[in-house]
């Protein structure tokens, strides 16, 4: 992953899938985000696990009335490791954190735009809970609006 000065995020990755491949999903998550207003969200789900697991790997992206997007992905106490695998240490490098119980359900990070919080949460389902087939992502259908605000989901 690269960002130049402009927060304009690069997908490289070395497993399945092509470069354009992993730009076509952070270009569509991107356009979803954009219609997204202050208190909603967008979430992400890893359609290729829905004969798997329940729930599916999954994250989110809301705008705070702040401006700043909060960034989440599932955490191990809502999809456990020994059900789908996750890499903890690529989600702290990618700058993702854990909030204290009983709010812990997800791991966290926040984001400037719309592009750097798609990134973000493509990265974290990607590298932090191994979701790595760019044709299984698929966004909810429409934006949901967060009955929390987005930092206590």
């Amino acid at each position: 992953m690269k960002r130049d000065s402009g927060y304009v995020w690069k997908l490289r990755y070395n497993g399945p899938g092509t470069d354009e491949q992993w730009q076509g999903v952070l270009d569509d998550l991107t356009l979803d985000l954009a219609g997204v207003e202050p208190g909603e969200y967008v979430e992400l789900y890893y359609a290729c696990a829905t004969d798997v697991v329940d729930p599916t790997p999954y994250a989110r992206a809301g705008l705070r009335a702040c401006g700043q997007w909060y960034c989440a992905v599932v955490a191990e106490t809502e999809l456990p490791t020994t059900v789908w695998a996750m890499d903890e240490a690529a989600l702290r490098h990618l700058g993702f954190r854990r909030r204290p119980a009983p709010h812990d359900t997800r791991w966290f990070t926040t984001a400037r735009t719309a592009r750097d919080a798609a990134h973000a949460v493509i990265a974290g389902l990607r590298d932090g809970r191994l979701c790595d087939d760019p044709t299984g992502f698929v966004s909810t259908d429409g934006i949901g609006r967060a009955l929390q605000p987005p930092d206590q989901w």
